[in-house]
């Protein structure tokens, strides 16, 4: 569900009751010899798993930034405006074609015992027990958006609560979004949206000289000196 409600249907209030608990059954390993049933392993297991006790997650902080590699210098050796948000926490906005860097933090509830008088255990649910989520989590991905998904890549965990992605920001400039939708059976569901638009260069942002464009400043200069040719050849001669 979205608000991660959970509901348990049994098709039997014996399945709860203590005869069931204490019903001894054939061991699978050994026929000939007696053991407990799994009704108050299993009962103690979904019971908790219903009341939120177990395959619980739950979002931290999401940060981003621009990472410094994006960095870019125009013709008078001044960095732009790309590398001077480089390696500012969560920027309004992106500028096209810049490595950023998206972490986010997932913890997960895990449940404190006490043991009881009769040696065996009882979950004891505590809501502030929160502990940080080190191995990956299959099918978390991370989706950047704008109507449609330009970029879907997988979140990689760092080890200590903290998932990340770098990635270059798409060469199209609009009203961008980072969304992760995780759904999972057993696992409550994590839902993001964060808004973090991209815009164009403006025009005093591109580079001052391009290399690329050197045969269009040569034929400029060529029509500068042949303008300046002519004109001293129509003054001065005859």
């Amino acid at each position: 569900m979205r608000n991660n409600a959970r509901a348990l249907v049994s098709g039997s209030l014996d399945l709860f009751s203590n005869a069931y608990f204490s019903t001894l059954v054939p061991s699978s390993f050994d026929r000939t010899a007696l053991v407990p049933s799994g009704n108050r392993a299993f009962c103690a297991a979904v019971t908790n798993w219903v009341f939120q006790g177990a395959g619980v997650l739950r979002l931290g902080l999401a940060r981003h930034r621009i990472l410094p590699s994006s960095e870019t210098v125009d013709g008078l050796g001044n960095s732009d405006a790309a590398s001077r948000n480089a390696g500012e926490e969560s920027p309004a906005t992106y500028v096209v074609g810049q490595e950023v860097e998206f972490t986010v933090e997932i913890f997960k509830k895990e449940s404190a015992t006490t043991p009881s008088t009769d040696d065996k255990s009882i979950d004891v649910l505590d809501e502030n027990r929160y502990v940080p989520v080190v191995d990956r989590l299959e099918g978390l991905q991370l989706e950047y958006t704008m109507l449609s998904p330009f970029i879907r890549l997988p979140l990689e965990p760092r080890g200590d609560g903290t998932f990340f992605l770098r990635f270059k920001v798409p060469d199209v400039y609009g009203v961008f979004k980072y969304e992760i939708a995780y759904n999972r059976v057993g696992l409550s569901r994590l839902q993001l949206q964060l808004q973090v638009p991209v815009r164009p260069y403006k025009h005093d942002e591109y580079e001052r000289f391009l290399t690329c464009a050197g045969p269009y400043y040569a034929s400029a200069a060529s029509s500068i000196v042949a303008f300046l040719a002519l004109g001293w050849a129509f003054l001065y001669h005859k």
